[in-house]
Parts: C-alpha cells; sequence; structure tokens
C-alpha cells in the first residue's frame, strides 16, 4: 500500500514544481506592499537652523540628533525668527530620510527645496521637547487673564 501511495514516478515530480512556483510567486507580492517604511539614512548631512531666537538652540538640536544618531549636524542661525519648524531636503533620494527627521523633530512634513547647500535643513523655532507647548494653546489664553491681576 505503500507503495502504491506514491504515485509512482509521474506525480512526484509534478505537485512539488508546481507548490515550488507557487511559493516564489507569492512571496514577492506580499513583501512590498507590506513592508515598512525604509529606515532613515543617519549618515546624510543635517543642519540645524536657529530660528527661534533662542540662545544656543540649535547647538541643543545638535546634542539632541548627534544622540539619537544622526552622524553630521551642523548647526547655523537665521537671519529672522520663524514660527512653525521646518525639515527641507535638496534631494528627492533623501525625502524618506527628511521625514523622518522631520517626525523626529515635530516639524510635520519635509519639503523639498534647493534653497540651503545641506542635503537636510532642520529650521527650529523650539528646544527639544517643547513641542508646541507654549504656543497658541488653551493654556496661553488663562496665563494672559492671570497676568492682568498680578501687575
Amino acid at each position: 500500500m505503500i507503495g502504491g501511495m506514491g504515485g509512482g514516478d509521474d506525480g512526484a515530480e509534478g505537485p512539488a514544481s508546481s507548490s515550488e512556483s507557487a511559493s516564489s510567486e507569492a512571496a514577492p507580492e506580499e513583501s512590498p506592499s507590506e513592508e515598512p517604511a525604509p529606515e532613515p539614512d543617519l549618515s546624510v548631512p543635517v543642519q540645524v537652523i536657529n530660528a527661534g531666537k533662542i540662545n544656543g538652540l540649535a547647538g541643543t538640536w545638535q546634542e539632541e540628533l548627534q544622540g539619537e544618531g544622526w552622524e553630521d549636524v551642523s548647526v547655523a542661525t537665521a537671519d529672522s525668527p520663524q514660527q512653525e519648524p521646518v525639515v527641507f531636503y535638496r534631494d528627492e533620494a533623501d525625502a524618506d530620510t527628511a521625514q523622518a527627521l522631520a517626525e523626529q523633530v515635530g516639524a510635520g512634513e519635509a519639503r523639498q527645496s534647493d534653497e540651503y547647500d545641506s542635503p537636510l535643513t532642520f529650521v527650529a523655532v523650539t528646544e527639544p521637547g517643547d513641542g508646541g507647548d507654549e504656543g497658541d494653546g488653551g493654556d496661553g489664553d488663562q496665563g494672559d487673564q492671570g497676568g492682568e491681576g498680578e501687575g
């Protein structure tokens, strides 16, 4: 009986080759669609620009980013203050890395621009961890009302 269940030479080759081709076809289709976002390239140079009128802001972000693994972080000061943080990238090849940086620093959507020389430029306006704590929230309104009675 065991010999009969084997089915002979013809049956053994047929299912093996068809299951092999089915599994090799299924793997490539599933991988790209369910693959997570690419890892940022932490070796891409980043320039942090202090646009928040806070002494040492760019240097603080430089230390923060280097602590997170970014390898090449330089600093500069903006000519004029900005209201919102933003991350710019020069080359489309760095778009994913720029977006990862933007998410890390709370700068929303990264934008393509050739205004800056660095491959990635982070225009910083607040200290790390301040992500809007001192901004336009409801707490600011209460602070204004309380200020009148104290002075």
